[in-house]
């Protein structure tokens, strides 16, 4: 009789919600997940196109990844301010499935924004470090002419930039 007792207790603390804790995911379910949020504005000049990972939160552990990298690259825009030639986008996209792959299989590294807008695209990375970054940079293959890229490290953190575009938008 007592067994049965304690397991209608244990049943109603667990049907009430009693005892239970919220899980906060980790920066590998974000990862995992990924999920991405696009937002396009619209201005009388120009289009910017923003995607950002939705599901990273303020209460996440991110100590592990305390370095923000900003990568830019520099095209010829049409006149909403994209790609005026159709290869760099899919030297973009060549660059960023690469970079991605080579930095999230281990978390030394995750990309957490992408801004497009007037003749540029930047890629906001949160890293370990700067030098494992440009490690992975350099050992990554590519092909044709070397990316045209240009980079500010932000001792800061990317997260705080991360969180000025996503909360805008969530």
């Amino acid at each position: 009789m007592r067994k049965i007792i304690a397991l209608w207790i244990l049943f109603s603390a667990c049907a009430y919600g009693e005892n239970q804790r919220v899980k906060v995911p980790t920066l590998a379910d974000v990862v995992k997940e990924d999920h991405w949020t696009l937002v396009e504005r619209k201005s009388e000049d120009t289009i910017q196109y923003i995607r950002f990972r939705k599901s990273f939160t303020s209460d996440m552990d991110f100590t592990q990844l305390p370095k923000g990298i900003h990568v830019f690259w520099d095209f010829k825009a049409d006149r909403n301010g994209m790609p005026a030639d159709n290869s760099v986008l899919v030297r973009m996209a060549e660059f960023e499935n690469n970079i991605i792959q080579n930095l999230e299989k281990d978390l030394s590294g995750v990309l957490v924004s992408v801004l497009t807008m007037d003749g540029y695209r930047q890629w906001t990375f949160c890293v370990k470090d700067f030098e494992v970054f440009f490690d992975r940079l350099n050992s990554m293959s590519q092909t044709g002419e070397p990316y045209p890229l240009e980079f500010e490290n932000d001792d800061g953190s990317g997260w705080h930039y991360y969180f000025e575009i996503a909360d805008q938008f969530k």
